[in-house]
């Protein structure tokens, strides 16, 4: 049992670090138009992220590679007139040729971050 305890902090701790995910809504403008988008930071590259709206409509996001950085924030390409809705996500882990793995999911917080 002593043994039990050690093991099962570490497989937390490894779990946390790989799904480990900030959400909110990144503000932005582009010619006068101001619109939302929902973002997720996760800390591995290998990783799809699926947005669900309330209406059942699915969008998808994922890394962008990058040179020095471990994380990366991962957003849909579509735009929302408003960041104040139920909007769900999924975390997959991609690695061929298994199938895809759920890190996380959750709801998208309605904290607000210009950009």
């Amino acid at each position: 049992m002593k043994k039990a305890i050690p093991l099962i902090a570490v497989f937390l701790l490894i779990s946390s670090l790989t799904a480990n995910s900030a959400t909110g809504w990144l503000k932005k403008r582009r010619k006068g138009y101001i619109y939302f988008k929902p973002f997720v930071t996760v800390n591995s590259l290998d990783v799809v992220v699926i947005f669900i709206t309330p209406e059942g409509k699915v969008y998808r996001g994922t890394c962008r590679k990058k040179k020095f950085i471990d994380t990366c924030t991962v957003t849909p390409g579509k735009h929302f007139d408003s960041p104040y809705m139920a909007l769900r996500y999924i975390v997959l882990k991609i690695s061929p040729p298994d199938a895809p793995r759920i890190l996380k999911m959750g709801i998208v917080s309605t904290q607000l971050k210009e950009n």
